[in-house]
C-alpha cells in the first residue's frame, strides 16, 4: 500500500483516539484487548476522509484569511 495513504490514515486514527498497529503494511485496530486488521478498503476510506477534513480546515483558514 502506498506510504501516503498510510500516513493520512494513520494521522486519521490519530486525531480520533482509535490505537492501531502498523506491521509490515497492514493496520491492526486494538479493541478490547483484541487486534483485528482493517482492510485496504477501510484504511483509503480513513484516509480520504482525513485528506478531505485536512482541505476543509486549509479552506476555512484562507476564508477567514481573506475575509477580516
Amino acid at each position: 500500500m502506498d506510504d501516503k495513504i498510510l500516513k493520512s490514515a494513520n494521522e486519521y486514527y490519530k486525531k480520533n483516539n482509535i490505537p492501531t498497529i502498523t506491521i509490515d503494511n497492514n493496520v491492526f485496530v486494538e479493541l478490547n484487548n483484541n487486534q483485528f486488521e482493517l482492510s485496504e478498503s477501510e484504511i483509503k476510506f480513513r484516509a480520504r476522509i482525513n485528506d478531505k477534513e485536512n482541505d476543509y480546515l486549509s479552506f476555512m483558514k484562507e476564508f477567514k484569511k481573506n475575509n477580516k
